[in-house]
């Protein structure tokens, strides 16, 4: 194990405004559940959500699950020769720190041209639904600093009866300071509370 890597992901930065945000539905003991990356059970609707990811990355796919046509068509002409579930990873130092951490993920499509998208599907949309989340602001400061910058990230949701856009241009400055600041409190948070969080978990394994 890498002692001195953090391994950290947009879902999990998320999970973690959700709690020091006092949201509901994470608690403490939810959130460290997620930190600790504990088993969790894949509810039928989030086993739809990837059939229909899957059935716009692959026309023709999934046909007996109904998906709206004209989602499904709107989404694939916008993805038309995409790269599909692109890795983006990327390692800096926490400032004040020496500890460093390795983030990213996978960004669902990069088409031609000037931006990327993700494919979410919802029960509810509401406008501007995920402006506060990481996802977008991670991938496009880890393309950046790849050398292969986008300006634009847009979300691509549906809520199986129609379709939404939302889109946000990069802002590298802001969210390079959000994201330090974000950083810099789980870490004071972890340093607390390393006997409740899972060695394994949180850290990169060496082999990595």
């Amino acid at each position: 194990m890498n002692s001195s890597l953090y391994r950290l992901s947009p879902t999990l930065l998320n999970n973690w405004a959700y709690f020091k945000e006092e949201a509901p539905f994470m608690s403490e003991g939810v959130f460290l559940s997620r930190l600790n990356r504990e088993k969790q059970a894949e509810s039928k609707y989030m086993t739809r959500g990837i059939k229909f990811e899957e059935a716009v990355m692959t026309p023709g796919k999934y046909l007996e699950e109904g998906y709206p046509e004209n989602v499904l068509a709107e989404f694939q002409r916008l993805t038309q020769g995409a790269f599909w579930q692109v890795p983006i990873y990327f390692e800096l130092t926490i400032p004040g720190t020496s500890q460093r951490a390795r983030i990213g993920g996978y960004i669902d499509a990069i088409p031609p041209g000037n931006l990327a998208y993700d494919i979410k599907t919802t029960k509810l949309y509401m406008p501007d639904a995920f402006r506060t989340k990481w996802q977008h602001k991670l991938y496009l400061i880890g393309l950046d600093l790849y050398g292969a910058r986008i300006d634009r990230f847009e979300y691509l949701v549906t809520d199986f009866k129609d379709y939404f856009i939302e889109g946000y241009d990069y802002m590298p400055e802001l969210w390079k300071a959000e994201l330090y600041n974000e950083l810099i409190d789980f870490h004071q948070y972890v340093q607390t509370n390393k006997h409740r969080i899972s060695q394994e978990a949180l850290y990169v394994s060496s082999s990595k």
